[in-house]
């Protein structure tokens, strides 16, 4: 039976209960959290048009997208951690909209209704959460589809209302429906689940008129769904993402139907099993150190036993044969039908980032077979609430660990831009810049399209054209699909949505960013042998070209700090990236100087080839000691830098001032390298 009015008195309401839930589970962290892989096209272009140039996105195949992201544009403008509090609202919008939901279904079971979306809201299969701006346009409609069954379902449960209530209540359902369809095509498949929440919620004298109520009450549903469903199938034939389930199933029926139903199985698999799997994957302090081992234990013990007091208010019913088989049933078919959208497309359902986006549509049928497991157990409800308050807990707990690892990822992001600003206070338009992705960034989520966003931002922040002035390019991913043989004087082009990037292979810089160490910008002249630089790039060094660096005293990079935050005190990189540009130009006393003061603040290189800069700076200044000291520190701490040091010291034996103890010097120096004989 449903909660007395004494207990509800005593404890919160369940939105508010489900709301607190939300914040454990993605708020602890959110001040830090950034914009990641596709929010950075969006909030750019918000950023050159205003709000309103949100409207336009993916507007031809997703109508009311758009629209979301102009109220999200308006609502949180620039800021990241208003746009991951705006989305953390739309997730726990979902959460309320399914407990209201599933009360018109059961609602003689209010503990097993509101455990359903407890873990719906803490599903551990979707991690995307804090995309902020990417994902608000499919978690938004989510809760409009949520809240269109709840009305749906409302106006069925009750045949005796007032007919003028019944039927604003269709009409909002229907509403809401068209919004969520027209917005994403995400939740296409669960639109097949409307006739079986209808027949569970609906009371008839006999199964044939019920069947027969189930369907006329779907038959509009169905009608719009056809349409949406005829009307994006023609468009994907001309846009992005096509269909191809339906030609390949005409083409082979019996080997397309095979693989058909090895991938639903697949993705089930992935979305249940896989995905709560994930909840055990404990944090070791080797690689989150005792602190964050002990905050997240802390946090799972918490939330588990909170979750576990709260849910005592409920006294369900002992869970029947109707309630098990319908929970079940309806689980395993919004599994099945979840994915459907992703097969027809040919998009993989997988856990990890990217892929995991197509985990979203499938939440609402992995919460609801899991109470529905859990519900086996019978009478024993105390063990049943232990088991879900411990399963909650867990995902509260892994979620905790990725907001982590995105906050880890915006911090890497931040330094990255913030270097590339000190070594170039600005760029040349039409400078396109390379670089190859390794495994030091393989959590790093935002591609070289995201990258390219705010990096017109920075260095063309009142650009207002259709020309691109500035592209990043991840050679892993171009070399062969985008750039062209790149040799002198070849013209390099992009399209970017709107926007037209042209260049030259005359007008490329080539860098390498593996935090810790810092962003370094390939100097032909002294890279040569560094061994800092990938394959890929090694390769292409010649085209490194320097000249597109501006000084100084030219119009500067401006990091926006709505976006970026305040910048911390200058660190070890600060001084680098200044010694590296003056480097550039020849100012060898400022290198010193440099030098210097981050010595005398404490600070070291983070990578041995960043002494390089310095070891010139203190020879072309006549301080040669300096120079051989930095250059056997180097040496020590990678022995690989023998041959780029070897260079560096014939090119100082070749150019540097002449001096007393110069000559001496490099050939104790080539002599210790083992440098080959000139």
């Amino acid at each position: 039976m449903p909660e007395s009015a004494s207990s509800s008195r005593r404890t919160i309401p369940v939105p508010l209960a489900l709301l607190c839930l939300c914040l454990l589970a993605y708020g602890l962290l959110l001040p830090g959290l950034g914009f990641y892989w596709d929010d950075w096209p969006w909030v750019w272009l918000a950023h050159q048009g205003g709000p309103a140039g949100m409207l336009y996105i993916d507007h031809a195949q997703r109508p009311l997208a758009g629209e979301i992201l102009w109220v999200g544009s308006l609502l949180a403008g620039s800021s990241p951690w208003r746009w991951q509090a705006l989305n953390l609202v739309y997730r726990w919008l979902t959460g309320v909209a399914l407990w209201w939901t599933l009360r018109r279904i059961w609602p003689k079971h209010p503990g097993a209704v509101a455990w359903m979306a407890a873990l719906f809201l803490v599903y551990p299969g979707f991690r995307q959460q804090f995309v902020s701006v990417n994902s608000s346009r499919h978690i938004l409609p989510l809760a409009a589809y949520l809240l269109s069954l709840g009305c749906m379902l409302s106006a069925a449960r009750q045949p005796r209302q007032p007919r003028r209530r019944s039927w604003l209540l269709t009409l909002l359902a229907l509403g809401l429906d068209l919004g969520a369809l027209l917005a994403t095509d995400y939740f296409y498949g669960l639109e097949l689940l409307r006739p079986i929440f209808l027949w569970l919620a609906l009371e008839a004298e006999n199964t044939r008129e019920r069947l027969k109520a189930a369907a006329l009450r779907w038959l509009p549903y169905f009608g719009m769904l056809l349409i949406a469903a005829i009307w994006r199938y023609e468009l994907s034939r001309r846009l992005s993402y096509a269909v191809t389930l339906s030609s390949d199933l005409l083409r082979a029926p019996l080997e397309s139907g095979s693989g058909l139903l090895q991938s639903l199985l697949s993705n089930c698999a992935a979305a249940t099993v896989s995905a709560w799997a994930n909840v055990f994957d404990f944090p070791r302090r080797m690689n989150f150190g005792l602190k964050i081992v002990v905050i997240y234990w802390i946090l799972v013990a918490a939330t588990s036993l909170l979750a576990w007091l709260y849910m005592r208010r409920f006294q369900d019913t002992v869970p029947q044969a109707a309630f098990l088989k319908g929970a079940g049933t309806a689980g395993i078919l919004a599994l099945l039908v979840g994915s459907l959208p992703f097969l027809a497309t040919g998009l993989p359902v997988a856990l990890s980032f990217p892929a995991d986006r197509a985990t979203l549509p499938m939440m609402l049928g992995a919460s609801l077979l899991l109470v529905g497991l859990v519900q086996i157990l019978g009478k024993r409800q105390a063990l049943r609430n232990a088991l879900l308050a411990l399963a909650v807990g867990l995902a509260v707990g892994m979620h905790f660990l990725t907001a982590l690892s995105f906050q880890q990822d915006w911090e890497k992001q931040q330094a990255f831009f913030r270097q590339l600003a000190w070594r170039a206070p600005a760029l040349k338009p039409g400078t396109a810049l390379f670089y190859a992705q390794n495994q030091a960034l393989q959590n790093f989520r935002s591609t070289d399209n995201s990258l390219t966003a705010p990096l017109n931002w920075i260095y063309a922040p009142e650009n207002t054209s259709d020309i691109l002035f500035y592209d990043l390019f991840d050679l892993r991913l171009r070399l062969h699909s985008v750039l062209p043989a790149l040799q002198d004087g070849r013209p390099i082009t992009d399209r970017y949505g709107r926007y037209e990037f042209r260049g030259s292979s005359e007008a490329v810089l080539l860098f390498h960013y593996a935090p810790p160490a810092c962003l370094h910008i390939f100097d032909p002249k002294y890279d040569t042998d560094n061994p800092q630089a990938p394959d890929v790039l090694a390769s292409l060094l010649p085209l490194s070209n320097l000249g597109l660096i501006k000084p100084a005293g030219e119009p500067q990079a401006i990091l926006p700090s709505d976006v970026f935050g305040v910048a911390p005190e200058a660190d070890w990189c600060y001084y680098f990236e200044k010694a590296d540009l003056a480097r550039q130009f020849g100012d060898w006393q400022t290198i010193v100087d440099l030098g210097q003061t981050a010595a005398e603040l404490g600070y070291s290189p983070r990578h041995p080839a960043e002494r390089v800069p310095f070891i010139q700076g203190f020879a072309y200044t006549g301080q040669w000691w300096q120079a051989e000291d930095l250059t056997y520190q180097a040496f020590q701490s990678n022995g690989k830098l023998a041959a780029m040091l070897c260079a560096v010291w014939t090119d100082l034996d070749a150019s540097a001032p002449s001096a007393q103890d110069k000559p001496v010097t490099v050939q104790r120096v080539k002599q210790r390298l083992g440098c080959p004989a000139q």
